[in-house]
């Protein structure tokens, strides 16, 4: 049995990312005592140690170069003001492009206040729906992927309930618009 060295919490043994709390996975196979510090990796050296591994090549001392930078500055992640998205994270969110704004003071992404401002509400829903989920993850307020992928899930769920719903009223207002018109 495996342990994630970040968050103690048991993987399976081909994990590349921890399923709790999203971290590149250095495993150690002792048995979990307690909490070990956190590490901030930075996106720069996630996205050069994910493209080792995607290249095919064997993870050896090389490849965890990343790791050893990160416990020397802990805070360069946060101080950039981005921190390590996990995969699976990113990805379209239908709860941002539906309710917007509260989707986004809600999940704290303040960009999406620019939804207040004329023609940035045209614009802005969808580069919520395409990036939020990323944006949300940054802000920092879940305990862990599994969280953070529930919470999200039932944005997505609320969102195209509503997008459907406006489809068909506005389907419907159509409907009643030509019958008037047409009988008039």
């Amino acid at each position: 049995m495996a342990y994630c060295a970040k968050c103690r919490s048991t993987i399976p043994d081909d994990a590349e990312f921890c399923p709790e709390c999203g971290s590149k996975l250095s495993v150690d196979k002792k048995a979990p005592k307690g909490r070990s510090p956190d590490i901030t990796i930075t996106p720069d050296d996630a996205r050069r140690a994910s493209a080792r591994v995607g290249k095919g090549r064997v993870a050896g001392p090389s490849d965890t170069d990343y790791l050893e930078r990160a416990k020397d500055s802990r805070d360069v992640g946060m101080r950039a003001g981005k921190k390590f998205v996990p995969p699976g994270v990113a990805s379209w969110s239908w709860g941002a492009l539906a309710f917007g704004l509260i989707w986004g003071l809600v999940n704290q992404v303040w960009i999406s206040l620019m939804l207040l401002i004329p023609i940035g509400n045209i614009i802005m829903p969808f580069v919520l729906a395409a990036k939020g989920k990323e944006w949300a993850w940054e802000a920092g307020t879940w305990r862990n992927v599994q969280h953070f992928r529930r919470v999200q899930r039932r944005w997505d769920l609320a969102g195209i309930i509503a997008l459907i719903a406006f489809f068909l009223l506005a389907l419907l207002a159509l409907i009643i618009s030509l019958s008037i018109i047409l009988t008039w």
